[in-house]
């Protein structure tokens, strides 16, 4: 929270500053305005002086001019405010671990060992990353601005990035609503498929997983076409999100039941554009299993952390974490818990004493 505290003093400080170099700079133009029209005035009588004939005029209009000169008046810009910095101390160990850093950096946390977690654990210390908790960047505040409410109910899915405009799946779903910011619906596509997850890469371009076709589907928002991507093998893709490189990440599963076995494959796997599997994630240092039932993914704002929620039973869902390349970095299991990616947890046994269950979340905050 340290970097937090120093930006919301910081942007105080220099909106309060901004403020008052408005108020200076209008009542400079304010000045500056009054005195081009005492220079339009004074320039027209000198013009006035130069066309009289009359020796006498001439010589009286020029005393009156000398007493009413306007340069003797003219007002300058002000002096402006600028931000200034208080001398004080960081910690730097704080801000290592916003910004990314090895599990031995940072505060030790406390250690859940699956269904033995105690009770009366005392909450983590650890409030690096966009995605912990129910946290929201107090920086620049959120501001509501709008609301609809939707024909359809309940919403399961939605996906932005079309200027806008914002992509939801409902109960149907096979088919998705392209509405505006205002609810107006503006189109509606059928993909003839069970979508279990989405994501907008441009203003014509979604990427639907089919959840029983098992691939990755692309419609064009402007035509309605839908068109085959990639498979996924024998995996059901549950979500998909875009890395900052323009790679694939999508979360997979060979069943939807909550029981694993030796053989189940609940991964992430991050594929090329062209479906071409890079990289997978399905089991920690230790050779535990990441997930029980991975759902949502997102990336956070810097492209530093991947955030994965995965459901441990149906009352419970929990976010991972992990590093760019899929490694465990840790766990929030609601209520200030962190786990280390480094430390022993069972996620197949793990039953929490008070229910935890976290829907959907966006880059630098969690809807819980």
């Amino acid at each position: 929270m340290a970097t937090y505290d120093i930006a919301d003093n910081l942007i105080s400080l220099c909106e309060a500053q901004t403020e008052s170099n408005c108020s200076k700079l209008e009542s400079a133009a304010q000045d500056i305005s009054t005195t081009r029209d005492i220079e339009s005035r004074y320039i027209k009588d000198v013009d006035n002086i130069i066309s009289e004939k009359d020796d006498i005029k001439v010589l009286q209009g020029s005393q009156k001019l000398i007493t009413k000169d306007p340069s003797s008046k003219k007002n300058y810009l002000p002096d402006l405010d600028i931000i200034k910095f208080t001398p004080g101390t960081i910690n730097t160990k704080q801000l290592k671990i916003m910004f990314g850093s090895s599990g031995s950096e940072r505060d030790p946390v406390p250690s859940l060992q699956g269904a033995q977690a105690p009770t009366n654990m005392t909450p983590s210390t650890y409030k690096g990353s966009d995605f912990v908790g129910s946290l929201v960047r107090h920086g620049k505040k959120v501001v509501f601005e709008s609301s609809f409410k939707h024909k359809y109910s309940p919403i399961l899915n939605m996906s932005c990035g079309s200027p806008g405009k914002v992509c939801i799946r409902c109960e149907n779903e096979s088919e998705i609503n392209l509405t505006d910011i205002k609810g107006y619906e503006v189109k509606t596509f059928s993909a003839d498929v069970a979508i279990s997850g989405m994501t907008i890469v441009d203003a014509d371009t979604l990427l639907i997983c089919g959840r029983d076709t098992k691939d990755i589907r692309k419609l064009s928002l402007s035509t309605g076409n839908v068109t085959l991507l990639f498979p996924t093998g024998e995996l059901h893709p549950r979500d998909i999100c875009i890395a900052p490189g323009g790679d694939l990440l999508v979360t997979l599963m060979d069943t939807v039941e909550f029981y694993v076995t030796v053989n189940s494959e609940r991964v992430l796997v991050r594929y090329s554009p062209q479906g071409q599997e890079r990289a997978r994630a399905r089991h920690d240092c230790r050779g535990d299993d990441l997930f029980v039932r991975p759902y949502r993914v997102r990336f956070n704002t810097t492209g530093t952390a991947i955030g994965v929620t995965n459901s441990t039973d149906k009352d419970n869902k929990h976010l991972v974490l992990l590093n760019t390349d899929l490694t465990l970095r840790s766990r929030y299991l609601g209520y200030g818990r962190v786990v280390d990616g480094k430390e022993k947890f069972d996620t197949t046994t793990y039953k929490p004493d008070k229910r935890y269950f976290i829907n959907d979340f966006v880059s630098s905050w969690i809807i819980s």
